[in-house]
């Protein structure tokens, strides 16, 4: 079975470092690590700079790299609003926290609870993949902060 992963990619599993914003140079030296070490991108988290700030810093980090898939997770924005937070940077993934994604009851399933996706979000997130249909959007549920997901879910 092709993936978008694997068709991205050109096989099924890859490593993508996340690298915290630290200051530049740290930064840089991490890509480089990550890079000379095999890493087949990295992510780029605005962890200790803003996330406007890291906007610039995402399209440096591309100019010098352009071998490697490079991906943001924006703190604080939510998926949709990334797309338009770095319009005119060619970033090739989107990394949520929240993945948009609640557990609860299926109605047409009594007793059944199971993944349901948010309502705007889905419609939000749809427009904006509509303008960058080649993204890869990873999206974190039952992650740090969320709200617990039983274990039946």
């Amino acid at each position: 079975m092709t993936t978008k992963l694997s068709a991205i990619f050109g096989k099924p599993r890859v490593l993508l470092p996340v690298i915290h914003y630290a200051g530049e140079a740290e930064a840089l030296a991490s890509i480089r690590v990550a890079r000379d070490q095999g890493a087949d991108g990295v992510w780029l988290i605005n962890q200790g700079i803003d996330a406007e700030r890291m906007v610039g810093f995402a399209a440096k980090v591309i100019a010098r790299h352009p071998e490697l898939w490079v991906g943001v997770n924006a703190l604080g924005y939510e998926p949709p609003d990334v797309f338009d937070l770095f319009a005119g940077v060619r970033f090739q993934g989107i990394w949520s926290d929240n993945g948009g994604i609640e557990f609860r009851r299926l109605p047409h399933l009594p007793g059944v609870r199971g993944p349901v996706w948010r309502e705007p979000f889905v419609d939000r997130m749809n427009a904006a993949r509509g303008r960058r249909p080649e993204l890869l959007y990873f999206g974190g549920e039952a992650f740090k902060g969320r709200p617990h997901v039983q274990t039946v879910d």
